[in-house]
């Protein structure tokens, strides 16, 4: 009688085991597939419903049933919302028949005002200020826009921002100065933009200010176009 390596037995025990098990590994596979598939066609109505801005907004209130109109409303005024004041719609946006004809109200709302004044201080500047003075831009574009000035006063108009206290403590508010220059003339912006320039020359505050008024953009460039720039051409131009 030839005898199995014990190799060979634990193989084919271990197939045996397997096929004794098949069917119940069989029933476990497809109810875990009828599981997955059942939680993504939930996942998808909840997504569905989720255009709406609160619960019942996009299941019709009277009778229940997905309510494609009303799912779509919802939908804009989250984004009408969202888009000018960063925040969720109110109950008065998502109230109204065509949440984008509340568009200049949302304009004139102090949410706005705060939103856009953040958004153009982080734009004209290269990053957060180390204190209240030297967000500037900041404070001067909410003064504009709360008392409902002119857009060119924020870079021409008579204005001085004076800063009281230190740290965290520290306030700024607009006062006018018939001297003024937008935020230009601002202590704290003039030394943040000074530059290392020398005899006074002020390169980098004027692109600082042609950047912020008409949106100037400069690349860093070694030569001139065509230039060779292989270590023949460095050795030629030297």
């Amino acid at each position: 009688m030839k005898l199995k390596s014990r190799s060979k037995l634990r193989y084919e025990n271990s197939w045996l085991r397997h096929r004794s098990s098949s069917s119940v590994d069989a029933d476990f596979g497809k109810k875990f597939f009828e599981g997955v598939m059942k939680g993504l066609r939930l996942s998808l109505v909840f997504a569905v419903a989720g255009w709406s801005v609160a619960p019942g907004l996009a299941w019709g209130q009277t009778g229940g049933g997905f309510n494609l109109a009303t799912a779509t409303k919802g939908r804009c005024a989250n984004r009408v919302a969202i888009a000018l004041t960063g925040k969720g719609p109110t109950a008065e946006v998502t109230s109204a028949p065509d949440p984008q004809a509340t568009a200049d109200t949302l304009l004139a709302s102090a949410d706005f005002i705060e939103h856009f004044s953040r958004f153009y201080n982080a734009r004209a500047n290269i990053g957060p200020g180390a204190n209240a003075a030297e967000d500037a831009t900041y404070y001067l574009t909410k003064h504009i826009l709360t008392n409902k000035l002119k857009w060119k006063d924020l870079f021409i108009g008579a204005f001085d921002l004076v800063t009281a206290g230190m740290g965290a403590a520290q306030t700024v508010t607009v006062q006018a100065n018939p001297n003024g220059l937008g935020y230009f003339r601002n202590r704290a912006w003039m030394d943040r933009y000074a530059g290392n320039e020398q005899a006074g020359i002020k390169l980098n505050t004027a692109f600082r200010m042609m950047n912020n008024v008409l949106g100037l953009e400069l690349v860093a460039t070694t030569n001139a176009p065509g230039a060779d720039v292989s270590a023949t051409g460095r050795q030629a131009g030297s």
